[in-house]
């Protein structure tokens, strides 16, 4: 993973077809959301299926990121603890909530939490990440970039890389009961104006 300033949707970064659906958007700092891109109905893939099943009252721990076996820096994703979904195609994402049941536990030494994306040349991108309480237990970050996933990433506490995270019940290894992870885009005004005649039509 590597840090850098948030990508804005550009027709350098997307193809054609994206620029003119995202026209409408660039450098959009509200409007009206979309449904969760992020649920398994709309094609998201989840390193664990529950937080992204609809229900933000089943849940599911957090757990070692999705990555390839033959990657070389495997040593470092163990090191981490992640909610993580794939879109189904890349797209514009503006908005990530991750809705837990204990993010905002004390944080120990060491540890770090952040909300990520995956960008377009397959990058995890830090948007914004926290070192310290207080960390809300629903995170909600806002962004505007075109991306292929986000994830709430956990960077273990320190005790764990010592052999300390085992020693007993009280240990926190760092993992984290996440209820859903969910993505958003805003809507364009074309899909706006799309959605409100549909809306009238059903209305009569």
């Amino acid at each position: 993973m590597r840090k850098k300033a948030l990508l804005l949707v550009a027709g350098a970064l997307v193809s054609s077809a994206l620029v003119a659906g995202c026209a409408a958007i660039i450098g959009a700092a509200s409007g009206t959301l979309s449904e969760n891109l992020a649920l398994q109905e709309n094609g998201g893939v989840a390193n664990k299926p529950l937080i992204n099943d609809g229900n933000e009252f089943t849940s599911a721990k957090t757990g070692s990121p999705i990555y390839d076996q033959n990657d070389p820096n495997w040593m470092e994703h163990e090191k981490l603890s992640v909610a993580e979904v794939r879109l189904k195609e890349a797209g514009p994402i503006h908005k990530v909530v991750a809705r837990t049941k204990d993010l905002d536990m004390p944080v120990p030494q060491g540890m770090t939490i952040a909300v990520e994306y995956l960008s377009l040349d397959d990058e995890w991108v830090e948007v914004r990440e926290w070192i310290r309480n207080p960390i809300p237990r629903i995170a909600s970050v806002g962004m505007n970039v075109v991306g292929k996933g986000a994830r709430l990433r956990i960077r273990r506490p320190s005790s764990v890389f010592a052999g300390g995270g085992a020693g007993g019940d009280n240990a926190d290894t760092g993992d984290r009961i996440v209820y859903e992870l969910e993505i958003y885009r805003y809507l364009t005004d074309e899909e706006l104006a799309a959605k409100a005649a549909a809306e009238a039509e059903a209305a009569k």
